[in-house]
Formats: structure tokens, sequence, C-alpha cells
């Protein structure tokens, strides 16, 4: 179980928002995540580039601790509220319980409970990060990884073979918003051009 200091140190990682760096630090190297019903993540480096991910698309975050924690020999339940504003300038409250089984100092298994509604809308981007095509939200050349990370269909097909560049993960087909909701949840404008992370690709 873990002691009242590291436990503090924990929650203080996360409250000054180094969400990484607390995996980083109070993680066992083969932690996995799990949020609500969905599949775990599995993995300290794959759950430290996860997170780093999702911050990336975040213009500001803050991170609160709602006490009292509840610690049970191993079992430590935790109420956090998030408040994020995206990008693109949107605002999203969340609220969620953590529940996590320690190994000693370092959390092994954590699982994610909360209103999935409340989760950040998939983010459609402008362009294709190989050539810099547009790629408008009702495009059906767009095509994307588990990341978004965002290409256009003749890229994939003739330079990339249908892996992500950065990721290494498959690129699928993006789904198309429909009309009515994108006027309250736009596409995202900023545009990601990478082309070197394209060229050792081509054959």
């Amino acid at each position: 179980m873990p002691s009242p200091e590291v436990l503090e140190r924990f929650i203080a990682r996360v409250e000054s928002n180094h969400h990484a760096e607390a995996i980083e630090e109070f993680y066992t190297a083969d932690a996995s995540m799990q949020e609500n019903d969905a599949a775990p993540r599995v993995g300290r480096d794959a759950l430290v580039a996860n997170e780093r991910k999702v911050l990336a698309r975040m213009k500001s975050v803050k991170s609160t601790c709602v006490r009292p924690v509840f610690v049970s020999g191993d079992r430590v339940v935790v109420r956090w509220i998030f408040e994020f504003e995206t990008l693109d300038g949107r605002a999203i409250h969340m609220e969620e319980l953590a529940y996590q089984r320690w190994e000693g100092d370092r959390v092994a298994e954590e699982k994610f409970f909360y209103d999935p509604k409340v989760r950040p809308m998939l983010q459609l981007r402008p362009n294709c990060e190989c050539c810099d095509r547009d790629l408008p939200p009702e495009s059906t050349e767009a095509m994307i990884c588990s990341f978004e990370c965002t290409f256009c269909r003749p890229c994939v097909e003739s330079k990339l073979k249908g892996r992500c560049p950065n990721c290494g993960g498959e690129l699928v087909s993006r789904p198309r918003r429909p009309a009515e909701k994108l006027a309250k949840n736009p596409a995202s404008t900023q545009r990601v051009f990478k082309p070197q992370g394209c060229a050792g690709t081509t054959e």
C-alpha cells in the first residue's frame, strides 16, 4: 500500500498539471489504465504517450483532488475534477473517480469512471500532415490513427502504407460529423504539417 507521504506527492504532482510526469514517477512499468468499459491501455510508456497526446490538444488544464481520498490496503479511490480549455476554445468540465491498485509505492492498475458524454470530441484536423492538403470535416479522403493524426488517403496509400508515421498504428477513414453538430462542435483550425515524418516512409 502507498505511504501517506507518497500518496500526497502523487496528488500534488497531478494537481500541478504534471500528468505525464506523475505517471512516469508513480506507476509501475507494466501499469494499466482503463476508462469506463473501454479496453485498458497497458505499459507505462504507452500511458505517458497517450497522456502527452491528450494534453497537447489543450490550451489549459486545472486539476483538483476532492478530498477525502479513500485508502484500504493497496486500494485507493480518488475523486478528481478537471477543467479543460481545448485549443479551439471549448471549455470542458469533467468529474471522475479513479480506482487504483498500488504495488508498494506505485500504481499498478487504474480504472476511471466518468460520464463519457463530457469527453472531448474527436478532433477534426483541417489538413494532411504529409502534404498539407485541405481536409474539411465533410471530406471522405481524411484518414486518422487512434491519436487523431490526420492524413489524406493518397498519402496513406502511396507513402504510409496504412500506418501512422508517428505512432505506428493503423490509419482508418475519419468519421464525418453531422452538419447540425458542427455548429456547436466545430472542426479544429490548427494545422499540423510534418512532411519530414513522411519522407522516410516512401519506397
